[in-house]
């Protein structure tokens, strides 16, 4: 509520038919995300945190994700019983996590944050938290992934009233 998270998301969409019995669409994506406190992890912290914590610190991110993705089809009907319906999605998606942070209190937004210049990445090694406590390992969460998913579906109505469906 308080804080500096936006989102922006295109996503066009077009569908040819460049005969009547086959159909093409294309419908590229991007997202791009700015979430200013993203779960993290939780780290054990016994006495250095508000009771109400479990003794456990919450620790927080801003999150800077990017997202490119396509949705293809192609359709196909080769007889009014026997057709081919295909899909294809490739997907990229990068976060960059940065400023990290801790809960300063329960049912608040207000953070302790751990002394990193906010809008540089952090890599892996040791933070000590600002207000004090023992220091702790927290691995760099940034992430790249690539993905590409896919599936093709032909049904036969093989007797009227009777579909057969292999994917």
């Amino acid at each position: 509520p308080d804080g500096a998270s936006h989102s922006l998301s295109l996503a066009p969409y077009v569908e040819w038919k460049p005969a009547s019995n086959v159909s093409v669409s294309l419908g590229p994506s991007l997202d791009h995300a700015v979430q200013d406190a993203m779960y993290v992890t939780k780290v054990a912290a016994p006495g250095e945190v508000p009771a109400d914590f479990g003794d456990q610190r919450y620790v927080f991110a801003r999150l800077d994700q990017t997202e490119i993705a396509a949705r293809i089809r192609l359709n196909v009907s080769f007889t009014p019983n026997l057709s081919l319906q295909t899909f294809v999605q490739p997907l990229i998606s990068a976060g960059t996590y940065t400023d990290f942070k801790e809960l300063a209190r329960s049912r608040s937004y207000d953070f302790v944050h751990y002394g990193q210049t906010p809008g540089t990445s952090y890599a892996d090694g040791v933070v000590t938290p600002a207000n004090g406590g023992t220091p702790f390992e927290l691995g760099d969460p940034d992430f790249n992934f690539k993905s590409l998913r896919g599936n093709a579906v032909l049904r036969w109505e093989y007797r009227p009233g009777s579909v057969l469906y292999v994917a």
